[in-house]
């Protein structure tokens, strides 16, 4: 309800981006739980499609819109038209924001750069200073059923070093050498989550890739895998038989350094009876990764998709941790068995 008379004041009186009232006092935690709380409404039209949104952290107050991955505009309000929307396509729309840091927080990070002799660059300077968030949403013209009671829906997180090969304390480490994909046999780490509605049952199936290392000559210097140990569900549950919910945290470090940091995400995932999905999460700013969503075994949705700008450093992202924030939702429109 609040939602729909927000959306009809800046509809009706273009009211201003403005975050809330009390934002100035809020701290990066209290910030973080307020993003994961916010919802992206879509209004579509035969001509146009109307996005409708809570507030989302930005450093000038400006968001910027994708549609599939394509910047499409950028606006000040908490409302944006797409009049160059074709009819009965499905979209995936996100609003993106950077949040400056606080001074406590570069404080932080520039530490850990120094304890480690990283050289500040502009683009590991702008790494330091901002703090990424992606709200989004996709939409389907299908049908919508009204029960998937007898569905099973698996939820696979990867992650992949998408060069050839990476450099990194004096050794060249093998990349995936790849893309996004959701069947890739190349990988850093995968995390296959399944959640069954018939049984209420939730489990998961954990994948290493092998870190393979070589010298500058190109003699291979190290062959080994990370452990497991930090990649675990933090909570589950099954709430009421409507809904089923589950946490999962993921730390894994380079088995052949322990200078290197570790590579961190973490995810709430809730899917509903009814097909509707919401995944929110945070991870570091190297290197990619993707999630998508299959259900009963039919073909992987995607769901969220992040590259690493040109010139990230894998080590750097590490060490300034958590850099993204992501709000997903979206329906599964008639999973059939």
């Amino acid at each position: 309800m609040i939602m729909l008379v927000t959306a009809i004041l800046v509809l009706i009186f273009n009211v201003p981006y403005l975050p809330p009232a009390d934002i100035d006092i809020l701290n990066p935690e209290e910030i973080e739980q307020h993003f994961r709380q916010s919802q992206l409404e879509i209004v579509v039209d035969p001509t146009q499609v109307t996005l409708y949104f809570d507030y989302i952290p930005d450093a000038d107050g400006r968001v910027e819109i994708y549609r599939d991955g394509k910047k499409i505009g950028e606006t000040t309000s908490h409302h944006y038209i797409d009049r160059h929307k074709k009819s009965n396509n499905p979209y995936t729309y996100e609003i993106r924001g950077l949040r400056k840091r606080t001074p406590a927080e570069q404080k932080k990070i520039f530490h850990q750069l120094q304890l480690h002799q990283v050289r500040l660059t502009p683009q590991i300077s702008k790494q330091l200073r901002y703090h990424e968030y992606r709200l989004s949403k996709t939409i389907s013209q299908d049908p919508i059923s009204t029960s998937h009671s007898n569905t099973t829906y698996t939820l696979r997180y990867t992650t992949f070093i998408p060069p050839e090969k990476v450099f990194l304390f004096r050794s060249y480490y093998k990349g995936d050498h790849r893309t996004f994909s959701s069947v890739a046999a190349s990988y850093r780490t995968r995390v296959d989550v399944t959640a069954d509605f018939p049984t209420k049952q939730i489990r998961d199936r954990v994948y290493i890739g092998e870190t393979v290392a070589y010298h500058r000559n190109g003699k291979l210097r190290y062959r080994g895998y990370a452990s497991k140990k930090g990649i675990k569900f933090a909570s589950k549950s099954a709430v009421g038989g409507q809904a089923i919910k589950w946490s999962y945290t993921h730390s894994a470090r380079n088995p052949h350094t322990k200078l290197a940091p570790s590579l961190n995400w973490q995810y709430d995932a809730t899917i509903w009876k009814n097909g509707d999905w919401q995944i929110v999460g945070q991870h570091d700013g190297a290197p990619a990764h993707e999630l998508y969503l299959s259900a009963n075994h039919h073909p992987w949705q995607t769901i969220y998709q992040y590259q690493a700008p040109q010139n990230t450093h894998d080590l750097i992202a590490g060490l300034i941790g958590y850099q993204v924030s992501f709000n997903r939702s979206g329906h599964f429109s008639n999973p059939k068995k």
